[in-house]
């Protein structure tokens, strides 16, 4: 239990340095360099921390992703759920192969619009187990 504990706290901690760096890297643009230096990062980051890899990828994703949710007219990510989903899609995207930030991208958008077009008879990426994107049957 104490090693639960001590990571959970580490987690935490890692989770605010994150927080802050986003925050910074939310001051500068986000255009397509910065994006291949973290996808640069994050790439070699995989291969030797996967901790460091999901603090990465946190920061990356959420700064992205507000990106992605304003081209697709969608809002700004308000619940930590749905945050983390994304961050688990792009990190899912990044680490199963050696494809190019575009792939991610392309991922966080199939995730935002199955979320954003819920009910309307959209059909949610099939990696979606959670039971969620089975609503619009009602």
């Amino acid at each position: 239990a104490e090693e639960a504990h001590a990571k959970a706290e580490a987690e935490a901690k890692a989770n605010a340095e994150a927080e802050k760096e986003l925050n910074a890297a939310q001051q500068k643009t986000t255009d397509s360099q910065d994006l291949d230096k973290v996808d640069h990062a994050l790439r070699e980051t995989l291969h030797e921390d996967k901790k460091e890899a999901n603090r990465i990828a946190k920061a990356l994703t959420v700064s992205s992703l507000k990106k992605v949710i304003r081209e697709h007219g969608g809002h700004p990510l308000k619940t930590k759920s749905r945050k983390s989903e994304f961050v688990k899609a792009a990190l899912n995207a990044v680490s199963d192969s050696s494809d190019s930030w575009d792939e991610v991208s392309q991922v966080l958008s199939e995730v935002l619009q199955s979320q954003s077009n819920q009910g309307r008879g959209f059909k949610p990426p099939s990696s979606s187990s959670n039971g969620k994107g089975s609503r619009h049957h009602r």
